[in-house]
């Protein structure tokens, strides 16, 4: 019989627990669209939306593609800049360059990337943290192509390098350890 009255008992308190209204505050929302200079993990800054992110990034000078004289220059010079941030990649944690799952602005202050493959740019290594094996598709700019590694230290399987890409390869979809960009 005692039995059958804590079994009540615990049932009773289960109901009362999961019916009671909740006083705990709505959930922050997540700052999951990050950006930072290339092998600097402290210039880090995140966003809660990919509009956010890309907000900051105007308003700190960045552009797409080679520094430029006009806007982008003066906005660069007020946030007092010498050299003006370039966009690198955009990494998506999500296929087809979806922002839903979170991004990762990488940019530099050298310009873009050379005209040639035969040359290394930029490098990654390791990716920032909560970035591991997140990597699902990219986009490339400023000249920029990307060799995505399985492995820290550029090692693991790896795709050749390439531009934008709505999808990884296999051997690197959601397995992005470093990056090379030239």
């Amino acid at each position: 019989m005692r039995y059958v009255f804590a079994a009540a008992a615990a049932v009773s308190t289960v109901l009362a627990l999961s019916t009671a209204p909740s006083s705990a505050a709505p959930a922050e929302p997540v700052a999951n669209h990050c950006m930072a200079e290339i092998g600097k993990p402290a210039s880090e800054e995140c966003f809660a939306t990919f509009p956010e992110a890309r907000e900051h990034f105007v308003a700190m000078g960045g552009q797409i593609g080679e520094p430029k004289s006009g806007a982008p220059a003066a906005k660069a010079a007020q946030a007092g800049l010498s050299l003006i941030p370039t966009l690198i990649e955009i990494a998506y944690d999500w296929n087809y360059r979806n922002p839903l799952g979170g991004t990762y602005w990488f940019y530099a202050y050298n310009g873009g990337c050379t005209n040639t493959l035969a040359d290394l740019d930029y490098t990654q290594d390791p990716m920032p943290n909560g970035w591991v094996n997140r990597v699902s598709s990219s986009t490339l700019l400023s000249n920029c192509w990307a060799k995505h590694f399985e492995d820290p230290g550029f090692g693991g399987a790896f795709d050749g390098y390439r531009g934008s890409a709505s999808n990884l390869n296999v051997g690197t979809n959601d397995k992005v350890s470093s990056i090379k960009w030239s």
